[in-house]
């Protein structure tokens, strides 16, 4: 979604990055620019993201426009919850869609280094989508699925865990987000702060970051370098450095392996060397792609 702030483990790779996203409406089909946006190049494409061929879908547009989905909300599943008037459907419009592998080719992106979807139900089914060639590229993956019911046919968070290590990714994070399993109604009575107190949040859906597993290329095995650190995976970045130290002749692999063997010796070292270190890489990185 091409709404909200710009996801803040991009900041450092902005500058030296190409962004392509999604803000769906009824114009026609169209792929453009952003300026000032903050990244190398920000592309936004204006359709609503499917698995099918480019058409028309129905888009539940609902009181927290962060919960506006092509599913349609689950209205008696979701009644328990304390938040469940977020998910009030307050208009259904028709929008036009096109599928993540079309929207590319528009844009004229041949590889994803980094994926993020968070699309209300329906992450996995367009990971599950994108050719085979694209999803290869993929270094880092994000995916926001549900766990309690909140959409019709949504995906869930069970089979994005069952899928992912069968693509040579491992879990980087996942963090747990949920609400109280009470009746808003209780709310005018009792008040946010006595039933915060009282009545402990449930698991309602996660935020996952995958990273992939290991990758031969030296560009890549840079980038997924990079995508550890900014992840604070600094085990990984040495076993990144580790497996290609030897077999290739770049000696970025050395120098950022003993950049991460010193900042876990002194873990006193101050963030702003780590992202002067982090961009000075990305420097390399872009020149090397140009």
């Amino acid at each position: 979604g091409a709404s909200g702030d710009m996801n803040g483990r991009w900041k450092q790779l902005a500058p030296y990055a190409v962004c392509i996203c999604f803000d769906p409406d009824e114009r026609e089909f169209n792929v453009h620019n952003v300026k000032d946006s903050g990244f190398k190049k920000l592309i936004k494409v204006n359709r609503a993201v499917v698995c099918d061929e480019n058409g028309i879908t129905k888009f539940y547009l609902t009181r927290s426009p962060y919960c506006s989905s092509t599913l349609k909300p689950l209205a008696n599943q979701l009644k328990p919850w304390l938040f469940k008037s977020y998910f009030d459907v307050i208009d259904e419009v028709n929008v036009s869609t096109t599928t993540l592998e079309n929207a590319l080719c528009a844009a004229g992106v041949t590889n994803i280094d980094w994926l993020k979807l968070d699309t209300q139900g329906t992450d996995l089914r367009l990971y599950t989508y994108l050719p085979k060639v694209f999803k290869q590229s993929i270094l880092a993956i994000e995916f926001e699925p549900g766990i309690i019911d909140g959409y019709s046919g949504e995906d869930k968070l069970f089979q994005v865990l069952e899928m992912l290590p069968h693509d040579n990714f491992w879990l980087c994070s996942m963090t747990v987000k949920g609400s109280r399993r009470i009746d808003e109604d209780y709310l005018p009575e009792y008040g946010d702060g006595n039933i915060g107190r009282a009545v402990p949040e449930s698991p309602g859906w996660a935020e996952l970051t995958y990273l992939k597993n290991s990758i031969a290329g030296v560009r890549e095995s840079l980038l997924l370098f990079v995508f550890a650190v900014i992840n604070k995976q600094f085990g990984f970045a040495l076993e990144v450095c580790n497996e290609q130290i030897g077999k290739v002749d770049e000696p970025l692999f050395v120098e950022a392996r003993d950049y991460v063997l010193d900042y876990l010796k002194n873990q006193n070292l101050k963030q702003t060397s780590l992202k002067k270190r982090l961009r000075n890489y990305l420097i390399r990185l872009l020149k090397s792609d140009e």
